[in-house]
């Protein structure tokens, strides 16, 4: 709760006008979940609003949508408590479902055992059909445990750039990289001191959902996003105009203003360039 108190001063103190608290799995589902958001909102001051395995995957969706432009395939969001499947296309979001197979649930479910996690995980991932249609189109990875996966990854190969949004990997170095970090041995893999401790534990778990997802649904590779249910959520509070809006443009116009550039000097000479050098 002393978190949530300074995060509570710290929206008094920039002057915010609204706080949108959000809770997702972990607190929807465990046996304490009542009480810790009735205590969370005694702090907060404001109400919690706990979203439900299909809101979830819907914001997890606008997430995918609003980071990728345009975003075709499956987005798989993957939290402590449950894993949201949700199938994009453009703005268009498709059929979706929530499964128990968030990393700390899975470890718990398979009491520790990866082989057990193993089955499960492809027990569960039986009942997501909209798999079969993501075939042969990307899987975009969302959540903690696959950011750090792919942290780790990046740490192996050498890559030489730190942002992880957008990053992808072919489905060929996906396999054997996931076959290496699902045996659980993960403090021999290289680079994994690139990756917080706290963090390492799960990491298998996550693996091993990652693997039973890639076998079922045959994607053409892996995009890891960094944006989730809370930008999600963020995004569905846009008007139609900006969320239509080019981000790489409405950044580079704010660039513009805060150097003290026109914007409309800037629109003319790319509409002066494309026509002189087209």
């Amino acid at each position: 709760m002393e978190e949530f108190r300074r995060f509570r001063a710290l929206s008094e103190q920039v002057g915010a006008e609204q706080m949108y608290v959000l809770a997702t799995a972990a607190a929807r589902e465990a046996v304490n979940g009542p009480d810790f958001i009735h205590r969370a909102e005694d702090v907060l001051k404001t109400e919690v609003q706990v979203l439900s395995g299909r809101q979830e995957a819907h914001y997890s969706a606008l997430g995918v949508i609003s980071g990728f432009h345009p975003a075709n395939g499956i987005a798989g969001d993957l939290g402590g408590g449950s894993l949201e499947l949700v199938d994009v296309d453009g703005e268009a979001i498709g059929d979706g479902i929530t499964l128990p197979l968030g990393g700390l649930r899975l470890q718990d479910m398979a009491k520790n055992s990866l082989a057990q996690a193993a089955k499960i995980a492809r027990d569960e991932l039986a009942r997501a059909k909209l798999l079969k249609g993501g075939q042969g189109r990307p899987f975009y990875a969302v959540g903690g445990t696959w950011r750090n996966l792919a942290r780790l990854y990046m740490e192996m190969t050498s890559y030489p750039l730190s942002v992880m949004h957008h990053y992808e990997i072919g489905i060929d170095s996906a396999t054997n990289f996931l076959k290496q970090v699902a045996k659980g041995e993960i403090e021999k893999v290289r680079g994994i001191e690139g990756v917080s401790k706290n963090r390492r534990s799960l990491l298998p778990y996550g693996a091993i959902v990652l693997q039973e997802i890639m076998a079922a649904m045959q994607p053409s590779k892996i995009i890891v996003s960094a944006l989730g249910v809370r930008e999600g959520f963020l995004y569905s509070l846009l008007d139609k105009a900006e969320q239509t809006a080019d981000p790489l443009i409405s950044a580079s116009e704010e660039l513009a203003r805060l150097r003290s550039r026109s914007v409309t000097h800037a629109h003319e000479l790319v509409e002066w360039t494309g026509k002189t050098f087209a």
